[in-house]
């Protein structure tokens, strides 16, 4: 989004269009794992729900109107098989989604983000991709706009959370079940709250407010970078939980490895 919005948003102090404060997880995990990052494969927007809305799109007082609409993942997904038609099968593909239907769309059903992110996997796996990694939500009841929020909102986000995870496993353990796709599911919603639960152990002192909204200075010690993302501490919280759920999928492990 940085870069289709010519640096315009995410803004500054965000660091270079991340809506956190350093490097993604994904961008920890892949050095880890002996790999290069190539920005042509990442089509990734921020704020994109699993359909092929965006929640900014509406927004023409954050962005003006030549630069909408913007893409969500399934627009994305397009993008890419238009752009790479026959996908590599040795390759790694992640696909994150959802969290934005429930927090910016506000929806409550979980039918239609599941179902959205079955489709993104039915049109990576038809261009010939084998190894699809799809996390599931981190606690949405426990970010800072839910926490100092209304009860209501709060409940709210931490059921469709819990609804979210339950559904997706499940429709992934099919999927897995009914093809030769290598389904890597990374579990983000324990590896957060577990720090969230024993902070200390994490070296965060502040799991509930965002550190922008606050006059702090280290964000290693909060959870939450904004009222919805976390910081980079907590991102390395899910570079550690997607290599171990890596390392439990021989077949996807083998291949890592013979690309080292």
């Amino acid at each position: 989004m940085f870069e289709l919005t010519n640096g315009i948003f995410p803004e500054f102090p965000n660091f270079e269009g991340r809506f956190t404060n350093g490097i993604t997880w994904i961008e920890t995990l892949i050095p880890e794992l002996g790999l290069e990052i190539n920005p042509e494969n990442n089509v990734a927007h921020g704020v994109a729900t699993t359909g092929t809305d965006n929640v900014l799109n509406p927004r023409t007082d954050v962005l003006p109107d030549n630069l909408l609409p913007l893409p969500g993942i399934q627009t994305q997904i397009d993008d890419f098989v238009a752009e790479n038609p026959v996908a590599d099968p040795d390759a790694l593909y992640m696909v994150w989604g959802g969290g934005n239907d429930y927090v910016g769309l506000s929806l409550t059903e979980v039918d239609t983000p599941i179902t959205n992110l079955l489709t993104t996997i039915d049109k990576l796996a038809d261009a010939g991709a084998k190894n699809i990694m799809i996390p599931n939500v981190f606690d949405l009841g426990a970010i800072p706009l839910a926490v100092n929020g209304s009860p209501e909102v709060q409940q709210r986000l931490a059921q469709a959370t819990l609804d979210h995870n339950a559904a997706l496993q499940i429709a992934l353990e099919e999927v897995e079940q009914n093809s030769d796709i290598n389904i890597i599911q990374v579990d983000m919603y324990s590896a957060l709250n577990q720090a969230i639960e024993n902070p200390a152990n994490f070296g965060f002192s502040n799991v509930t407010d965002a550190f922008l909204d606050t006059n702090a200075t280290n964000p290693d010690e909060f959870v939450f970078w904004n009222p919805i993302h976390p910081t980079v501490r907590s991102h390395n919280l899910f570079a550690n939980q997607a290599q171990k759920s890596l390392s439990e999928v021989s077949e996807v492990l083998s291949i890592v490895k013979a690309t080292q």
